[in-house]
């Protein structure tokens, strides 16, 4: 006869279904006097097994088939290799090569593919503004802004380019015919960029890119020998420039300048005003010129080239009508580089069309054409030597045709022509001294303006720009203008 304490022990030894296996079907316990007994509970179950699942002492926090509740198994998705209960709850603990479990669900296993998630690019929760390629953020890394076009380099190395093509200046080849492109277009290059520029000249258009190898390429419009190609043939996609070691480009309105990384600065195009820094009078140069030596930046305008160099003094040369060269005086033109009317050190410069900035000790300084305020004095006549704008701690600068913008500690600032709404006020009312604007916009790494429309580089990888948009510039796919920032839309590549 089973007793109720043998039966009790038998339970404690080998669970209820041993027992009830062991009486027969349907057998229950009762004490000696017939008395029916209910099943054993978890009160029953040993420490090591603390839960009881229907039949069996289990411990929910770290059993597959019951974990955190009874009946609640854990099923790996299709890219889980491996799951385990940990703390009553189903985790995947090993997923196939590049991918990921990013939202902690088991049951759907490994979802993400870490190479092309934009949410979760080469880890969870690694965000990306455009693209995950292979991993990494494929997001912009510099942007250009021009007359009309706007250029960036994206992480991979590509160029994109977008706006009005008319002198073939987007650099995508004769297959994309002149005139308005909207959206950005990749350039037809052979070998990964490190940066890329253009110049905001409206009736001459073309761009330069440093290959991350040092090569320099250069196309668009050439009617002056601008690309350094040695002719003046116009040029639809990137052509090698015969330059080595380059470290940074600056294409003027028809002329382009460029530092090598030993610090020599070299000059081409047109000439008329000076502005490639030979002082030989000659009308154009179709090649590299050496200008100077120990040039650590140069900005070039319309007519016009300034340099900043290892002493933190900065030279300008070329046409002078407007007060470009910064040295109050009223010549004309400047055929070699002449130091500014200033003898504090600068960090860095940045030019617009017909006039320049340049920051000294996070304080800014301009000269130049003032029609528009863009000196950051009411507009009026140019200004000859460089005036402070009463802004400090500035770290960033971006030059348009006739509008500025600064980005400093406490925010953006812009002044000058707004008559498209590029100084990002929401309004395109004048402004002839530094404006605080666009407002909680978010961190910025970089600024850009052109013609008449600007960018901001955001620390995101993201691309934002505002302003005129009747050639597509601002790059969002429509010709809407906007007087707030919008993104712009770029494509995927390489999939």
């Amino acid at each position: 006869m089973i007793t109720r304490w043998n039966a009790a022990r038998l339970v404690r030894l080998l669970g209820w279904g041993a027992v009830g296996l062991s009486l027969g079907v349907g057998a229950c316990l009762s004490d000696d006097e017939g008395d029916l007994t209910e099943p054993p509970d978890a009160s029953h179950c040993p420490a090591e097994t603390p839960d009881y699942c229907g039949s069996v002492c289990v411990d929910t926090q770290t059993d597959l088939s019951h974990c955190g509740a009874c009946g609640a198994a854990c099923v790996p998705g299709s890219q889980g290799v491996e799951v385990a209960c940990d703390a009553g709850t189903c985790k995947v603990t090993e997923c196939e090569p590049t991918f990921a479990d990013c939202d902690g669900l088991a049951e759907n296993g490994c979802e993400v593919d870490t190479t092309r998630s934009a949410a979760h690019c080469g880890t969870c929760g690694n965000a990306c503004s455009t693209q995950c390629l292979a991993g990494e953020c494929n997001d912009v890394v510099e942007v250009s802004a021009g007359a009309q076009f706007t250029c960036a380099v994206r992480k991979s190395g590509s160029v994109w380019c977008w706006g009005d093509n008319t002198w073939e200046n987007l650099g995508a080849g004769e297959s994309l015919l002149p005139g308005e492109n909207l959206s950005p277009v990749k350039v037809k290059l052979d070998a990964d960029a490190e940066h890329v520029a253009v110049n905001q000249n409206n009736d001459r258009k073309h761009a330069c890119a440093v290959l991350k190898d040092g090569g320099l390429v250069c196309w668009g419009a050439n009617g002056n020998g601008q690309i350094g190609l040695g002719d003046t043939k116009l040029t639809a996609v990137p052509a090698p420039v015969g330059l080595a070691d380059v470290a940074a480009v600056a294409p003027g309105g028809r002329h382009t300048c460029a530092i090598t990384q030993s610090l020599k600065l070299y000059c081409w195009g047109n000439n008329f005003d000076g502005q490639v820094g030979t002082g030989d009078g000659m009308p154009d140069h179709w090649t590299p010129q050496e200008v100077k030596t120990s040039a650590q930046q140069v900005v070039s305008g319309r007519k016009h080239s300034c340099a900043r160099f290892l002493n933190a003094s900065v030279q300008c040369w070329g046409s002078n009508a407007l007060g470009q060269v910064g040295n109050g005086s009223a010549t004309e033109t400047y055929p070699t580089p002449v130091p500014i009317s200033f003898s504090g050190g600068f960090s860095l410069l940045s030019s617009g069309l017909d006039h320049t900035c340049a920051v000294d000790s996070g304080k800014i300084l301009c000269w130049g054409s003032n029609a528009q305020g863009q000196v950051g004095l009411a507009p009026g006549m140019p200004v000859l030597t460089p005036n402070e704008l009463g802004v400090t701690e500035m770290s960033e600068l971006a030059l348009g045709t006739q509008s500025s913008v600064a980005l400093g500690r406490s925010g953006i600032w812009g002044w000058g022509d707004n008559t498209s709404g590029q100084l990002g006020l929401g309004n395109t009312g004048p402004v002839s001294t530094p404006t605080p604007t666009l407002a909680g916009l978010g961190k910025v790494a970089q600024l850009a303006m052109g013609l008449d429309h600007a960018c901001a580089l955001m620390a995101s990888g993201a691309l934002l720009c505002w302003g005129n948009n009747d050639a597509g510039q601002l790059g969002v796919g429509n010709k809407t203008s906007s007087t707030q920032p919008v993104a712009v839309a770029f494509p995927p590549e390489g999939i």
